[in-house]
């Protein structure tokens, strides 16, 4: 299986890539040896914008068969300790919209942009591969992708 390994930035990837150098082989500058997969590290840079770039570019030019989209994220709830691991259910882009003058936020679907269920959106959600088919076992959370972060509580 040929799997590329998605990051944003490389300090994201290097644990994994340790632990591929000691369990694995380097197979050339690139490309890592694990068990029967060919794994391949791409940093794409940071947001969503540059990760789907990246990800297209490469995919226009070589044959994935599973993306895996690693990183470190924050968590809304404070019980989360720092380094726990996930593995994300759904996912939703919380910044596509616009923001009213009265602060409130209006999504593609409240804009009448979007019935929210155009490919590869159901509800206006991403449903990513379930990575129960690799036989990991790691707890799961709903996430939420943001271009832009907010330095206020509210």
């Amino acid at each position: 299986m040929n799997i590329l390994l998605v990051a944003a930035t490389q300090a994201e990837l290097d644990p994994i890539l340790d632990r591929l150098s000691k369990e694995g082989s380097k197979l050339n500058f690139f490309e890592y040896q694990w068990h029967n997969h060919t794994i391949t590290p791409l940093v794409t840079g940071i947001g969503s914008m540059m990760t789907a770039y990246a990800i297209g570019r490469y995919k226009s030019e070589n044959i994935i068969d599973l993306a895996i989209n690693v990183g470190i994220a924050g968590s809304y709830h404070l019980d989360v300790a720092l380094g726990e691991t996930f593995v994300v259910e759904t996912d939703q882009f919380a910044d596509i919209g616009s923001e009213e003058s009265d602060g409130s936020f209006l999504t593609l679907v409240d804009l009448n942009l979007s019935d929210g269920n155009e490919y590869p959106m159901k509800k206006s959600l991403l449903t990513p591969f379930k990575i129960d088919k690799l036989n990991i076992s790691l707890p799961t959370a709903k996430s939420i992708t943001l271009n832009t972060t907010s330095g206020t509580l509210k």
